[in-house]
């Protein structure tokens, strides 16, 4: 797949990412998150979570991206 460059900003973010995967109509979805160097899982998202998206390590969310298309059901558990 193509690199998808998306544009997240908010009150207090405005950060590039390479492959972004809406999952609600609301502005939730997957992305990369080049930026993170403390790593995934555990409890990071007590000291350093998402502003409600899914950040994911760059590899992982490029083979979601290049397996998946529009209309794919997610499941979050």
């Amino acid at each position: 797949g193509e690199e998808i460059t998306a544009r997240l900003v908010g009150p207090t973010w405005d950060v590039q990412v390479n492959y972004w995967i809406g999952i609600t109509t609301n502005g939730i979805g997957l992305h990369d998150s080049t930026w993170r160097s403390t790593g995934y899982g555990g409890n990071i998202y007590t000291y350093d979570g998402s502003h409600g998206s899914i950040n994911t390590p760059y590899d992982k969310v490029k083979k979601i991206y290049d397996n998946c298309s529009l209309g794919t059901p997610v499941v979050i558990y």
